[in-house]
């Protein structure tokens, strides 16, 4: 009878037991999904981002450029004034 007892309550331990494994599985797998859709977001802003620096570096390099041809003019008139 003790014996028994002793089994059955080893076996309602060990059941116990597996049971939050199954728990912390399930939770595993949501915390990869909440990963998961984190790092889609992530990514998401990065080109964003990218995409904002692209439009900006553009426009630099159209200022860039208008810079450059009145300097070029600028020196032309100079080399005029000079001769």
């Amino acid at each position: 009878m003790l014996k028994k007892l002793l089994s059955t309550v080893l076996l309602g331990v060990l059941l116990v037991s597996t049971a939050p494994t199954s728990g912390h599985a399930a939770t595993i797998k949501e915390k990869k999904s909440q990963n998961a859709t984190e790092q889609r977001r992530l990514e998401k802003a990065i080109k964003k981002q990218e995409a904002k620096i692209s439009a900006e570096q553009r426009e630099i390099n159209k200022i860039d450029a208008a810079i450059n041809e009145n300097i070029f003019r600028i020196s032309e008139k100079i080399s005029r004034l000079n001769n």
